[in-house]
């Protein structure tokens, strides 16, 4: 399970609902579907996007964290 520590660089609204949080820097390879991430701390999200330098997390309440604060993502990496 690949672990990295990253800080939350943007909140905002998503038009779709909910809240879109963008971390950086992002460790996670893009072209992998992972089946699990989770956050600490932890709150319900899902992946909206992996993209090279940020990940993007949905979540559908206001998540529990700030700008510039320090997270730390866990990721399962699929069965192959």
């Amino acid at each position: 399970m690949p672990s990295f520590e990253t800080k939350v660089t943007e909140i905002r609204e998503n038009p779709r609902g909910g809240y879109v949080v963008v971390l950086r820097p992002n460790s996670l390879v893009s072209d992998i579907a992972y089946p699990s991430i989770r956050v600490e701390p932890f709150f319900e999200c899902t992946v909206g996007a992996i993209q090279t330098d940020y990940l993007e997390l949905i979540a559908q309440e206001i998540p529990p964290v700030q700008l510039g604060q320090a997270v730390t993502i866990h990721a399962v990496k699929p069965v192959v």
